[in-house]
C-alpha cells in the first residue's frame, strides 16, 4: 500500500467510510486506488456525488455492463482525464455474470502486469466499484494492484434507529446486513479483515472509535461463522478501547459480545461472570430503567443460568429482559424474536409447554411481518416448537420439524458450524425417542466430531453428546461401552457445570445401574 494511505494521525472524528474516503481524496494528489463496496441496496451515486462536490471534482462514469467492456480493455484504452477528475468504474459483477467466458483471475492478472505504466499514465483518482468476493482474488492475482491501494471502504446505509440492537450478540441470526449464507459472511469478513489496516494505527493509544467499530464488525462475524476464538480477541480490543478513551457507551457491548462468545466456547460459568459485569456497567451509564441493551444483556444472561442448571434464575432473567424490551421498544420490534426465543426455551425447560409454545409463535409472528419467510429465523423456531413435541413425547411430529427446517439453517452457518451439531444432536435424541438406535447413533457421532473440534474441551454440550451415545448402548445392552461414555460426559460435567447440576447426578445414577448390570453379568 502506497505511504500516503497511512496518515500517522488518526481522526478521532471520522464517522463512516465516506468520510474517510474523502479525507484521503483530500490528502492525496495524483494517481491513487481505492476499492470501494457497497452493502445491498446501497446507491454508491449518494456518497460519490456529494463527495466529488465538496472537492470541486468532475466526475467520470464508466459502466463495464452497460458498454460490456472488460475492465483491463477499459482500463488500457482510457484516455487520461485531467487531475481534476475521479474516475468512477461500476458494474463489474454484472458484467462478470454477463460473461460467463470472463475469467477475473485472467482479468486481473492482465492488470496487474500492467499496474506500474497505469500509474505512471493516469494523474487522477481512480474508484472500482468491486463485489465484496473479489478482495480475496485481487490479493491473489494482482497483487501490485493490492499493495498499491490507497483505501478499501464500504459504503452502508446510514441507521436510522436510535438503538443499534445488532451491535449486541444474542445469537447467530440477527444482523440487519442482508447476508443469507455462510459464504457471503465469509467474503464480508475477508473485506471488514482488509480494512482494519487501512488507518495504519501502531497501538490500542491511537486507535479510533472507527476502528473500534470496525473491531466489533469482524468480532460479529467472527461469531456468526463459528471462529469464536478469534472473536473473542477483537472483542477484547474493544473492551481496551473503551477503557483506555473512556467510552462509556461502548463498554456494555464490548463485555456483552465477550460473554456470549464465552458461552459458545462452552465456558457457561465465566459468561456468567463477565454478562454481570457487562450488566452492572450498563445500569451505571445506559439511561433509562428499561434501556434494551440492558434487557438484551439480561436475555443472554438468563441462557448461561440455563446452561449451568439454574432453572429458576434463567426464568426470571428471560422473563425480565423481554418485558422490559417491550415496554421500550413496542410488542412487534425485531429485535423482540431473540429474546421470545430465549425466553420459550426458559419456559420449556421448567415444563411450561403450553406457555412456551406461545411465545415461539408469537416469534414467527413477528418474524412474518419483518422479513421473508425463508429468513433463517423461521428455521430456528419451528425446530424450537419441534422441541416441544419432543418434551410432550411427540417425537415423530418433532422429526418433521427438524429435518424440513435444517437444511434452511445450515445454508446460512455451513455444514461444520458448532450450533449444527446442536442441531444434529436433537435429531439424534428423536431417532433415540423413536427406538431407531442406529439413526441415533449416527447423528450423535456426526454431531460430536463437529462439536469437538470447535470449540472442543470441556464444552457441556460434548458431555451431552456423550451422555446420549451412553444412553443408546445402554438400551442394547452393551454396558462396557456405555459405561466408558457415560464417564467421559462425567468427567466434562465435572469441568464445566457446578457440582449441584442435574446432568451430574443423572449420569452418577446411571453409572451406578450399569455398574450393577455389569456385575450380575459377571
Amino acid at each position: 500500500m502506497s505511504e500516503n494511505s497511512h496518515p500517522q494521525n488518526a481522526k478521532f472524528s471520522i464517522k463512516d467510510d465516506g468520510e474517510r474516503l474523502m479525507n484521503l481524496l483530500k490528502s492525496t494528489a495524483g494517481f491513487s486506488l481505492h476499492f470501494i463496496i457497497s452493502k445491498p441496496k446501497v446507491s454508491i451515486q449518494k456518497t460519490i456525488i456529494p463527495l466529488s462536490r465538496h472537492l470541486q471534482k468532475r466526475l467520470f462514469w464508466m459502466n463495464l455492463a452497460e458498454q460490456n467492456l472488460s475492465l483491463s480493455r477499459v482500463l488500457t484504452g482510457m484516455d487520461p482525464p485531467g487531475m481534476d477528475t475521479i474516475v468512477v468504474i461500476t458494474g463489474i459483477e454484472d458484467y462478470i455474470q454477463a460473461n460467463p467466458e470472463a475469467d477475473p483471475a485472467n482479468e486481473l492478472e492482465t492488470l496487474n502486469r500492467r499496474f506500474f505504466t497505469l500509474r505512471q499514465r493516469f494523474t487522477f483518482p481512480l474508484l472500482l466499484h468491486i463485489p465484496p468476493y473479489m478482495i480475496e482474488l485481487i490479493q491473489e492475482f494482482a497483487p501490485d494492484m493490492w499493495q498499491g491501494r490507497n483505501g478499501i471502504y464500504v459504503l452502508d446505509m446510514p441507521s436510522t434507529e436510535r438503538f443499534q440492537v445488532t451491535t449486541y450478540l444474542q445469537d447467530y441470526f440477527l444482523e440487519t446486513d442482508l447476508l443469507i449464507n455462510h459464504i457471503q459472511r465469509r467474503e464480508w469478513l475477508t473485506v471488514y479483515s482488509a480494512m482494519q489496516w487501512e488507518s495504519g494505527y501502531q497501538n490500542i493509544k491511537k486507535q479510533t472509535a472507527f476502528e473500534s467499530k470496525l473491531f466489533g464488525k469482524i468480532g460479529r462475524l467472527l461469531y456468526q461463522v463459528g471462529k469464536f476464538r478469534e472473536a473473542l480477541d477483537y472483542f477484547r480490543k474493544q473492551k481496551e478501547y473503551a477503557l483506555i478513551q473512556k467510552d462509556k457507551a461502548l463498554l456494555p457491548e464490548a463485555l456483552n459480545n465477550t460473554g456470549v462468545v464465552y458461552e459458545a466456547l462452552g465456558n457457561p460459568q465465566m459468561a456468567l461472570e463477565t454478562l454481570h459485569q457487562a450488566n452492572e456497567v450498563a445500569e451505571t451509564n445506559l439511561r433509562g430503567t428499561n434501556h434494551p441493551y440492558k434487557a438484551i444483556i439480561l436475555s443472554n444472561l438468563s441462557s448461561a443460568y440455563l446452561t449451568l442448571g439454574n432453572l429458576e434464575e434463567g426464568f426470571l432473567k428471560s422473563r425480565q429482559a423481554l418485558r422490559m424490551f417491550e415496554r421500550k421498544m413496542g410488542m412487534r420490534h425485531y429485535g423482540l424474536v431473540p429474546l421470545l426465543i430465549k425466553y420459550g426455551k426458559a419456559q420449556l425447560r421448567k415444563g411450561i409447554f403450553g406457555e412456551a409454545l406461545d411465545s415461539f409463535r408469537r416469534a414467527l409472528q413477528i418474524i412474518e411481518k419483518e422479513w421473508e419467510f425463508d429468513h433463517p429465523y423461521m428455521a430456528v423456531v419451528l425446530q424450537h416448537i419441534g422441541l416441544v413435541y419432543l418434551k410432550q413425547g411427540k417425537a415423530d411430529s418433532a422429526r418433521r420439524y427438524f429435518y424440513r427446517n435444517m437444511e434452511r439453517v445450515e445454508k446460512v452457518l455451513g455444514p461444520e458450524h458448532p450450533y449444527m451439531a446442536e442441531q444434529l444432536n436433537q435429531i439424534g435424541f428423536i431417532h433415540l425417542q423413536l427406538e431407531n438406535y442406529k439413526h441415533a447413533l449416527q447423528y450423535f457421532q456426526w454431531a460430536l466430531q463437529i462439536r469437538q473440534q470447535n470449540p472442543g474441551g470441556t464444552d457441556p454440550l460434548i458431555g451431552e453428546i456423550f451422555r446420549n451415545i451412553a444412553s443408546v448402548y445402554q438400551r442394547l445392552r452393551k454396558y462396557r461401552q456405555a459405561q466408558n461414555h457415560f464417564q467421559s460426559a462425567l468427567r466434562i460435567f465435572r469441568s464445566s457445570l457446578s457440582e449441584n447440576h442435574p446432568a451430574i447426578h443423572d449420569v452418577e445414577d446411571h453409572l451406578q445401574l450399569i455398574d450393577e448390570e455389569i456385575t450380575s453379568g459377571d
